[in-house]
């Protein structure tokens, strides 16, 4: 059955080259990010796999298929990101500050912190306040509802970040919840001084540090490995950092991971662009041994792991290495698999 929509595609190329790029300016609409990672990842390796001088309009013409094939198969999963970026562009979708338990914790914090105006000393307080209230507990890759983290009563950094927001809101204080690159995405608060106007909060988005622009912020539930801030919200405004921007980091940074495990199963990610153009491309092929199927994935693991190893030592999953040494793969799977 795969193998006759494959070659309906194929007869189909302008149609479906249409098609892509329509799905192109829509995803890039919808979740510019997530799909430009998607692109990114997926079209280097086929670059590398496919692209002949020889026979320029045939290489091209197999890109044009599989990248169709993986923008399809990966909607839901652009589709979803794009809803969560509606959430911090609408965030009273997920906060409620006026949820009892929001109100009691902000009471229980008042006393805490002794209502304190040192911001320093805040930031610090409602890390830990919120740490020993919410344990952590990862329930979605998601933005949840206040009303559901209260349900559980743990959470991931997205509901600390909402509760500790939520309660220092109450308070009075300027804050906002900051999403960025730390690794993989991470949410934490970053507290603004109270005469910070609107502007100097958009214009600090992309600071390394609080003074640079001659504005003071203070940040809570930080972790070590954070590079960059790509969105500061609260219920009155939402600034984002350029996508182009956030593309640029995490191909310069990688992803730096807390341990060698983590650090290996990042890696493993790379699998899901090159085992699909492998799975195409032997379809393509017409390849029916399932034998095939799983030593191509079994030379895909390993061809990520060891392109991966340049990062092991400081525990960065490095993209580039990685769709290169993919690319690599996939040509020899190309010129050597009848």
């Amino acid at each position: 059955m795969i193998f006759k929509f494959i070659k309906k595609l194929e007869r189909n190329i302008y149609l479906m080259s249409v098609f892509l790029l329509v799905l192109v300016i829509l995803f890039l609409y919808l979740s510019p990010v997530l799909f430009g990672m998607v692109l990114i990842i997926t079209a280097v390796p086929l670059f590398i796999g496919f692209f002949s001088f020889k026979d320029i309009f045939g290489s091209l013409k197999k890109m044009v298929l599989i990248l169709f094939i993986i923008g399809i198969i990966s909607s839901p999963i652009i589709v979803g990101n794009a809803m969560e970026k509606y959430k911090m562009n609408n965030p009273e979708l997920i906060i409620d500050r006026n949820h009892p338990e929001i109100i009691r914790m902000t009471e229980d914090f008042k006393n805490y912190s002794n209502n304190s105006s040192n911001l320093s000393y805040v930031a610090d307080e409602i890390e830990s306040y919120v740490h020993n209230q919410i344990p952590y507990h990862i329930s979605s890759f998601y933005y949840p509802t206040t009303d559901r983290v209260m349900n559980l009563m743990s959470s991931d950094c997205r509901g600390r970040a909402l509760v500790g927001y939520a309660i220092l809101k109450n308070l009075g204080y300027n804050v906002y919840i900051t999403g960025g690159f730390a690794g993989g995405t991470h949410a934490w608060l970053r507290i603004y001084e109270e005469n910070a106007s609107s502007s100097e909060v958009r214009n600090s988005i992309l600071n390394d540090t609080s003074d640079e622009m001659g504005i003071k912020f203070y940040e809570s539930m930080t972790v070590p490995y954070v590079e960059k801030a790509w969105v500061i919200f609260n219920e009155d405004n939402t600034y984002w950092s350029s996508s182009l921007n956030q593309l640029y980091t995490i191909f310069r940074y990688g992803f730096n991971m807390e341990n060698l495990p983590i650090f290996l199963l990042t890696n493993l990610f790379f699998l899901y662009p090159i085992f699909l153009i492998g799975i195409c491309l032997f379809a393509v092929k017409r390849i029916r041994n399932l034998w095939s199927y799983f030593l191509m994935l079994s030379g895909a693991v390993l061809v990520v792991l060891i392109s991966g190893l340049w990062g092991m030592f400081t525990l960065t999953v490095l993209p580039l290495p990685i769709m290169i040494g993919s690319g690599l793969y996939i040509r020899w799977l190309n010129y050597n698999f009848k």
